[in-house]
């Protein structure tokens, strides 16, 4: 587990939903990218765990950012490495990059994630996996739980391959539906303006000719008096 300090990340949860039935290694405080460089390059790991800042191409560590490219070359060391879970924000491009590297299923958060919603995926994915599940069952489990106790929450996304390429067709799917609702929506409510229009031609059509009648009698009336 590599976790550095962060004030407003507390990786109790992380480190409790890891450790339980697993031999753990943790990198915590101010941890530097040298030293989990230093790490990947000399020890080996099934799983790899990261719980910090990340933006896009980037993960946050105690001397800097660390990027996608380096971060890439120094898991390329790992040889029995299983499966990786970037439980950082903005983690999906790293995760792809590194999947692509190492081809490895990894786990990453395409949006900000809060961080009681990121312990709870941890926890839920450990606990799957602890139980004998493959790591994409275990992720889709972790998220059904995540979406249902932090339901504000962007779900998390699984890197592997056409596992990806499907979830991002179904992504597409559920968008275009998205937007076929909001065309039904539009159509409906153009329709109800049609018809109020409508009904409001029809009241000004009867006070028109009402009107005329009107006046029509008016005058009718003054010529029988001049």
């Amino acid at each position: 587990m590599v976790l550095p300090y962060e004030a407003d990340i507390d990786p109790a949860g992380e480190i409790r939903s890891v450790a339980i039935g697993n031999r753990v290694q943790i990198l915590d405080g101010q941890v530097t990218s040298r030293e989990v460089e230093q790490r990947l390059r000399t020890e080996q790991f099934d799983w790899i765990h990261f719980g910090q800042h990340g933006n896009y191409n980037v993960l946050k560590f105690a001397d800097g950012l660390m990027s996608q490219e380096r971060l890439s070359r120094a898991l390329g060391n790992q040889t029995d490495l299983r499966g990786v879970l970037l439980n950082a924000c903005n983690s999906a491009g790293t995760a792809a990059r590194i999947h692509n590297c190492c081809g490895i299923p990894v786990f990453a958060h395409e949006a900000p994630v809060g961080n009681a919603a990121a312990v709870t995926f941890a926890k839920e994915m450990y606990a799957a996996l602890r139980d004998g599940r493959q790591p994409l069952d275990a992720f889709d489990d972790a998220e059904a739980v995540m979406t249902r106790t932090h339901p504000d929450a962007v779900p998390p996304v699984p890197i592997n391959g056409t596992t990806a390429s499907i979830r991002t067709l179904r992504a597409e799917v559920q968008g275009n539906m998205t937007q076929i609702r909001e065309l039904r929506e539009i159509v409906t409510e153009l329709r109800g303006d049609f018809r109020r229009g409508v009904d409001e031609t029809k009241r000004f059509m009867l006070v028109y000719i009402a009107s005329a009648v009107l006046l029509m009698a008016v005058i009718s009336a003054a010529f029988r008096f001049v």
